[in-house]
């Protein structure tokens, strides 16, 4: 028997499209998911639009095939930060099933998956805005995946238990999703990401809805459990200081491609790019001039520098903790008169923007402790000074 469905096409347009299964088995997930293949068929064999498709254009370029497969230890978070539009979530749903790449494959250790339905590919994901079905408790909706895999009911409800006590949430089983915090929807949802012991977890921004105090909690309440379970994990930011916390390795993208791939201390002390250095934490980027092996700073003198070029323009990164002030900044080989032109108390810290006589603003970053003197006033005129080894030269290109 052919049954009739509306099923969504690219662009939002509704197509009816027949299935040849029975009525009681015919839902909009099956529809979907053979009009996805259909339209997989389709974009093999007609002409690629790069107008209409520049994501997953762009996406070929993010990785070669096979280069970050999970690595078998089940001991890595790799981050993927970027600027919004970047391509992030394009690459996670392709990873989770949700998208077909147009090239190249997606692999699970040695298995290719490019073409497997996300129900086949053992892959748990935590959404952004959690997806908890509000009508189920806490426990159904941990067991859920549970279900979908035809698991005893003796052993649902065993590992249902034990998942809720790894997420602190014993006594809230039976309460309904809106009758939670945040944070508690947030151990929900990746607790029904990991009950049914997934090869490879996936985080879409999970703690972006989060105040402060509490996404520095959960973040690291989130590593300590991927740490203990010992499972690989893909995880999706533009937070560049979620990054550095949650992140063994890093690959920082943007318009689709990768940047620049690295643990958390190589991406933020020697970033490949000027892109990668400006969206990595804080920065302060000096032009300068190299001739016969040393640089020109405008309004700071000479410096020598290994990685500087033999000659033409160099891009110089100074992070604002490297900076000195004041009586600090006397000793520094580099040195500029400055005017303070904001102080921020920041509570540990204090950060200071100062407009030297040449060059751009700059970002200071200064501890603070509870014998210190207060810092210099705005308006104030301050020494300011660095010295080559805090010093990085941005490859240009």
């Amino acid at each position: 028997e052919l049954h009739p469905l509306l099923c969504t096409a690219p662009g939002n347009v509704e197509r009816q499209f027949w299935l040849d299964v029975p009525w009681w088995t015919a839902n909009a997930a099956i529809a979907q998911e053979r009009w996805n293949r259909w339209m997989l068929r389709r974009r093999r064999s007609a002409a690629r639009a790069p107008e209409r498709h520049w994501d997953r254009q762009a996406l070929r370029q993010c990785h070669r095939p096979g280069r970050h497969r999970p690595n078998g230890r089940g001991r890595r978070v790799f981050d993927h930060p970027g600027p919004s539009g970047s391509g992030k979530t394009t690459l996670l749903k392709s990873v989770a099933g949700f998208e077909v790449p147009d090239e190249g494959q997606v692999l699970l250790g040695d298995q290719d998956v490019t073409l497997s339905p996300a129900r086949h590919r053992n892959v748990g994901m935590v959404f952004q805005n959690y997806a908890l079905f509000p009508h189920m408790t806490v426990a159904e909706n941990i067991a859920f995946p549970l279900e979908m895999r035809r698991v005893s009911k003796p052993e649902t409800k065993k590992r249902v238990g034990e998942t809720l006590a790894l997420v602190e949430l014993e006594a809230y089983g039976v309460r309904l999703p809106r009758q939670l915090s945040g944070g508690q929807q947030q151990r929900v949802a990746l607790a029904r990401a990991i009950v049914f012991g997934p090869a490879l977890l996936l985080l879409d921004e999970p703690f972006g809805a989060l105040d402060r105090k509490l996404r520095e909690s959960l973040q690291l309440e989130v590593r300590r459990l991927q740490r203990r379970l010992r499972l690989t994990t893909l995880f999706i930011t533009h937070d560049q200081e979620e990054v550095l916390i949650m992140s063994d390795r890093i690959a920082v993208m943007d318009q689709g491609r990768t940047q620049q791939i690295g643990t958390p201390a190589d991406v933020y002390d020697k970033p490949v790019s000027r892109f990668v250095a400006d969206f990595i934490g804080e920065s302060n980027l000096i032009e300068g001039t190299a001739a016969n092996g040393q640089v020109v700073v405008p309004g700071f003198g000479t410096l020598s520098h290994r990685d500087a070029p033999a000659s033409g323009p160099v891009t110089l990164l100074l992070r604002p903790e490297a900076m000195r002030v004041g009586e600090e900044a006397r000793d520094a080989p580099c040195q500029a008169q400055a005017t303070v032109l904001e102080a921020i108390f920041l509570g540990l810290s204090v950060k200071l923007r100062l407009r030297p006589e040449h060059g751009p603003d700059l970002l200071v970053r200064l501890p603070l402790r509870p014998s210190d003197p207060p810092p210099a006033a705005e308006g104030a005129s301050v020494l300011v000074g660095f010295s080559p080894e805090d010093v990085h030269v941005v490859p240009r290109g």
